[in-house]
């Protein structure tokens, strides 16, 4: 059993979670699914143009639907790090959707020219992000 306790609203316990546990044990590692699920084109490019918001540092409040005001800047800058990182060129990889509550989740990997992070992607019923957690990918 692996517990996670986060101060932070923007943080992704079940990944976090999850990445302990397949450090400790591989097998625990999450199975892909059988069938892959069908991409969104509307998501992606969404998804594409959030990507250039936060590489350009320009990410803000009104880009949520709700988010709470003092996370944004640290989001920004960790997030810009995070996406500057893995280079240009990059490839946008669903790997998993659903639904949690009244939002659509998406689960991707975006690899670049010299890296990939996963994007766990949270979207509303206003069509805006509730959620956003990017993280390096193993």
């Amino acid at each position: 059993t692996v517990i996670v306790l986060t101060n932070s609203g923007a943080a992704n316990p079940a990944a976090i979670a999850t990445r302990v546990a397949e450090a400790v044990d591989p097998t625990l590692a999450p199975k892909p699914p059988a069938v892959p699920p069908v991409e969104d084109p509307k998501v992606t490019a969404y998804l594409r143009d959030v990507l250039g918001i936060i590489e350009r540092g320009e990410l803000q409040v009104g880009d949520f639907e709700f988010v709470r005001v003092t996370v944004v800047p640290r989001m920004r800058a960790g997030y810009q790090r995070a996406i500057r990182s893995i280079g240009a060129d990059r490839r946008i990889e669903l790997r998993a959707r659903g639904e949690a509550g009244d939002d659509r989740t998406f689960t991707y990997r975006v690899s670049g020219a010299t890296g990939a992070v996963n994007v766990d992607l949270k979207i509303g019923p206003g069509g805006r992000m509730t959620g956003l957690v990017i993280m390096p990918a193993q």
